[in-house]
């Protein structure tokens, strides 16, 4: 709004009008003091008035933008800014005819995000019972597994049994993994979750996460490799480490044998940023935007790591963005380099 400006423009225009008129009242008029001085009071009347319908309305309009703000960034718990929005409405002319489209426009946004709540809210029920009603039965085969795979051996079963036997425990730990991500995942979109925020230093948590996929790393030949700054985070420990976990873990399934994962930090007076690299294939330029959507795998992964689901980065952008933090990909692919190129994939979590 530019109220003090339009003032003084029409302050001008008065001005200007209030003095020009004088003169040519002065050299036309016989009596030019009277007649001035009416035409002045007229005009200075004239003036008043144009001012104060001037700040009436950008008052009115200045009252409507407040409210709306206050309906948008919700600064109000007792309606107060609804309450003016509904007061506006009872006026006549365009001013109840804004106030009535804003207000309708704010219900149906109100209505809309209270279904899409209510849709969340059953997406998580389902997937809660879902999943509870899975855990019995895979701990159940789970147990039967253990049982047979004790006595496989000493009873004398054949190489292939045995592999079925091995395989068989991989799908039941995949079930039981994606049992309990897909609960993670709608318990932190339908904000169930209270993340509680605590000083981590950064190179305690990039060696420990490191530390607890080692065996993982060494079953796929593949080295760790933690360095970078030493940094402060304000994160939840514990749902930053499942985070930062899924994103590594990725990184050694699609590292080829003899490659290395790098975690790294970067700290700049702007921001915090850990990154996770590694010298696999890279992803296709089309399928990098949806990398983070769940159970989303590009056609070049599946390929080459089948038994991927594709939900451990989707879980882990939902936490970190949950902590404050956004998280990208950066990647060029095998088949996109140029000697002495070489492919990699890069995952950078930023704060």
């Amino acid at each position: 709004m530019h109220l003090e400006r339009e003032l003084k423009i029409i302050t001008c225009i008065f001005l200007g009008l209030l003095v020009f008129t004088d003169i040519f009242i002065c050299a036309a008029a016989k009596s030019p003091f009277l007649i001035c001085l009416v035409v002045s009071l007229a005009m200075t009347a004239l003036y008043v008035a144009i001012i104060l319908v001037l700040r009436s309305f950008y008052r009115r309009v200045g009252g409507i933008r407040r409210s709306t703000k206050k309906l948008i960034t919700q600064e109000t718990t007792d309606n107060e800014g609804l309450e003016l929005i509904r007061n506006e409405m009872l006026s006549e002319g365009e001013f109840g005819k804004l106030s009535e489209a804003i207000y309708d426009l704010y219900t149906s946004i109100l209505e809309t995000a209270d279904r899409e709540k209510q849709q969340k809210l059953y997406l998580k029920d389902v997937i809660s019972d879902m999943s509870h009603q899975f855990k019995t039965p895979i701990a159940s085969l789970t147990l039967f597994t253990d049982i047979l795979s004790s006595h496989a051996e000493e009873e004398g079963w054949n190489s292939r049994n045995i592999d079925i036997l091995s395989k068989e425990q991989d799908q039941l730990e995949r079930m039981r993994w994606l049992t309990k991500s897909l609960l993670q995942l709608a318990r932190i979109e339908t904000d169930a979750v209270i993340f509680k925020p605590v000083e981590l230093p950064v190179q305690v948590l990039l060696k420990e996460t490191a530390s607890e996929l080692l065996m993982l790393a060494e079953q796929k030949k593949v080295n760790l490799v933690t360095e970078g700054d030493e940094a402060i985070l304000h994160v939840d420990p514990e749902w930053m480490h499942e985070a930062l976990s899924n994103v590594v873990k990725n990184a050694i399934e699609h590292s080829p044998e003899g490659g290395t994962v790098r975690l790294s930090c970067t700290k700049t007076p702007l921001m915090t940023k850990l990154s996770v690299t590694d010298d696999g294939r890279g992803i296709p330029e089309d399928d990098r935007l949806k990398v983070f959507e769940r159970f989303s795998r590009s056609s070049d992964a599946a390929a080459v790591n089948p038994a991927s689901i594709g939900i451990g980065l989707s879980l882990s952008r939902s936490i970190i963005e949950g902590n404050g933090g956004r998280i990208y990909v950066e990647s060029r692919f095998i088949d996109e380099c140029k000697p002495p190129e070489k492919s990699f994939t890069t995952m950078n979590i930023v704060f």
